[in-house]
């Protein structure tokens, strides 16, 4: 499963897409029965942009403390200009 955000238009047309995938090692256990139920939520900002909006989320891996999550990401990234 793929998720695609795609931010507001910014002045730079210095871009590159990005695919992210997600994975976690060593996570706690939190659960009180088996493994914790992990999954992810991914957020970003963009330019100068105080808040934060949520571009997607993970599915659930159920007792795995190791998960690599099915679900990528597909992000604009825009270079700074200095």
């Amino acid at each position: 499963m793929q998720s695609s955000y795609q931010p507001p238009q910014l002045s730079s047309s210095l871009s590159s897409k990005l695919q992210l995938f997600i994975s976690c090692t060593n996570l706690k256990d939190v659960d009180i029965v088996g493994y914790s139920d992990p999954f992810v939520l991914v957020e970003m900002r963009e330019g100068s942009e105080q808040q934060w909006r949520q571009i997607g989320k993970t599915e659930v891996i159920k007792d795995n403390l190791n998960p690599a999550f099915q679900t990528s990401f597909m992000i604009t990234y825009y270079f700074e200009k200095h």
